[in-house]
């Protein structure tokens, strides 16, 4: 396992929040660094979605993201999964291809 070298902004599970890329209502995009795999990823915060939300969705979690994101996902792999709790919101984890997100790519109407 190596930390990221540099300076970490925000923790979410394992995972070290370096950058924060865009965000808008409902949706917020992280650059990390995944020290088990030792690479970077996309981190996807889902601040405000409550357990219900969650439950209602089940399995079907592209419908959910599509309301949050107000159109369907993009095809990056979805890596890992943590629903909200007290401490901390729900957020999913994909794959950083080096494409850079900053422009909101992943968040683009």
């Amino acid at each position: 396992m190596i930390s990221y070298p540099a300076q970490i902004v925000e923790r979410f599970g394992r995972y070290e929040g370096v950058a924060h890329l865009a965000s808008r209502p409902g949706v917020e995009l992280w650059k990390a660094w995944d020290p088990y795999l030792e690479r970077f990823v996309i981190v996807v915060t889902l601040p405000g979605l409550a357990q219900e939300e969650l439950y209602r969705a089940g399995a079907d979690m592209e419908s959910l993201l599509e309301a949050r994101l107000g159109r369907k996902p993009s095809k990056r792999q979805i890596l890992d999964f943590a629903p909200p709790s007290a401490e901390a919101a729900a957020f999913f984890v994909v794959e950083y291809a080096g494409v850079p997100l900053s422009h909101g790519k992943l968040l683009k109407d």
